[in-house]
């Protein structure tokens, strides 16, 4: 698949429905053993979310798991493939197409030790390109910002660093939201675990 066509952005009162901030029970999440490590934090943000995280997953398992769930997709989805085995733009690109223009998807980015991370966050960028209705979520930055959120393999998230992966998706929607409907989101906030 080539670069996406993009979406016109919707205006008005059409916008204001298509984006407004999703709650809990209009957000499907698929991912892999970082949003496993992440699904208590995630229900708490995001109560009614219904997720399909299972460990060891390559983004082809999340095309996979897409395709299933087909039509019965929520309206607004969240990402996180490509800890294992890399992220391929153009296959990335074709889990994004699955999805459709419709839904309000956050991407959310890698961080590990693999040399490999800046390309394939290069990679979901490109994915991501003309795609209006897209957004990656910066969990890269989050943890470059909040040094000792990650496990001892410096892949995994903490406890705490569940809090801040769920903040950094929460975040992202919102900045979707804001983006098309204009209106300011305010998000609900909960006490941060210390470690």
């Amino acid at each position: 698949a080539g670069p996406a066509t993009p979406t016109p952005p919707r205006q008005g009162a059409a916008a204001a429905a298509a984006y407004a901030m999703p709650t809990g029970d209009e957000i499907d999440g698929f991912g892999d053993s970082i949003m496993v490590g992440c699904l208590d934090a995630l229900r708490l943000y995001f109560p009614g979310i219904r997720m399909d995280a299972v460990s060891n997953r390559h983004v082809s398992d999340g095309v996979a798991a897409i395709a299933a769930r087909g039509a019965d997709t929520r309206r607004a989805v969240v990402v996180d493939f490509g800890m294992n085995a890399g992220v391929d733009a153009a296959e990335y690109g074709h889990l994004l197409d699955l999805l459709g223009p419709d839904r309000m998807i956050v991407v959310v980015n890698t961080y590990g030790t693999y040399a490999r991370v800046p390309a394939d966050n290069a990679a979901l960028e490109a994915a991501v390109a003309g795609r209006d209705n897209v957004i990656i979520a910066d969990w890269y930055a989050t943890v470059k910002a909040n040094p000792g959120v990650l496990q001892a393999d410096k892949k995994h998230p903490s406890l705490r660093g569940a809090h801040l992966f769920a903040q950094t998706v929460q975040k992202a929607f919102a900045d979707l939201s804001e983006r098309h409907t204009g209106q300011a989101v305010t998000l609900k906030t909960y006490p941060v675990p210390a470690r």
